[in-house]
């Protein structure tokens, strides 16, 4: 029996109250719009992982979230980006880390998934991969920026702004990816978990997700690999996660992670223990989008 074509998108966990409302608005506009343009190529016959590149494509083209063109820049005063994403049917799957240059790093991830017999290819190797498949350099992304922090925080002072994507497409096919610019003022060469399968982004015949945060820890404990297992185990997306959060609250204590994640009945979940998450929804049927995780005005 084929399945309803649904996604669901995020757009960084951390406290987004501290955001201007005009932020907060391009945000939502802009996960409202991906949401639409990733259901959009499912409901034209395509597949979720084309879904979900379209879908993250849009985010970082926006320049509102930290990745593609809104990415923060590192120590040195440069723009490093890391996307992945996977296939859930055949577990494939690709992924660029510090990436300079070129606007929609996850369409590259793709091209590594399709193109070559590697799951990631970072720095130099990943900018001439990418530019020897016809991908062009953006000015901006390889300016240096001026207002850069040249002070290295500590874990509990950084707060993750990735973007990410889980679908599930008419056959049943599941996929996830994740896009992000890091941390600001991180140190040059820097990978977090947007790269990594089973860390920032993971699927299988069941489930999807895409987790954001302090990618240190996500790459620790292994969030969405642990989301979607729990989830193909208990037989819905919507019943994983609980003992997770306790977990990482006895070991990490909160504002620390969030993940979403969507199942091949099409049911959504998104699990955050920072201050909110902003989410969109959509599902072949819905009239709109529905949007959450931001915080109460």
């Amino acid at each position: 029996m084929p399945c309803v074509p649904a996604i669901i998108v995020h757009g960084g966990a951390g406290k987004w109250s501290s955001a201007p409302s005009d932020r907060r608005e391009a945000a939502r506009r802009a996960l409202m719009e991906s949401a639409e343009a990733g259901l959009q190529i499912m409901e034209k016959g395509g597949t979720s992982v084309e879904a979900i590149v379209e879908a993250i494509s849009h985010m970082e083209s926006s320049g509102v979230f930290n990745s593609g063109r809104g990415s923060v820049a590192n120590s040195d005063g440069f723009v490093e980006m890391d996307a992945g994403l996977m296939d859930g049917e055949t577990l494939d799957s690709g992924a660029v880390a510090s990436l300079r240059g070129i606007e929609n790093p996850i369409r590259v991830a793709l091209l590594v998934m399709k193109k070559t017999p590697h799951v990631i290819l970072s720095g130099e190797g990943a900018r001439r991969f990418a530019l020897s498949n016809g991908f062009s350099e953006d000015p901006f992304l390889l300016s240096k920026r001026d207002q850069v922090s040249h002070r290295l925080v500590s874990r509990s002072e950084w707060r993750g702004d990735t973007v990410g994507a889980a679908a599930v497409d008419q056959l049943c096919h599941t996929a996830a990816g994740a896009s992000t610019g890091g941390i600001s003022g991180k140190m040059p060469g820097r990978i977090g978990d947007s790269p990594v399968p089973g860390a920032g982004f993971y699927a299988n015949h069941f489930a999807a997700a895409a987790a954001t945060g302090i990618g240190e820890l996500i790459l620790i404990l292994g969030i969405s690999r642990k989301i979607v297992e729990e989830a193909t185990l208990l037989g819905s997306v919507k019943l994983s996660g609980k003992s997770l959060l306790e977990y990482t609250r006895s070991k990490f204590k909160d504002d620390t992670f969030g993940v979403i994640g969507i199942d091949i009945r099409g049911e959504y979940a998104a699990i955050y223990n920072t201050e909110s998450m902003p989410y969109a929804y959509f599902k072949k049927g819905m009239e709109s989008p529905l949007v959450g995780g931001f915080p109460a005005l």
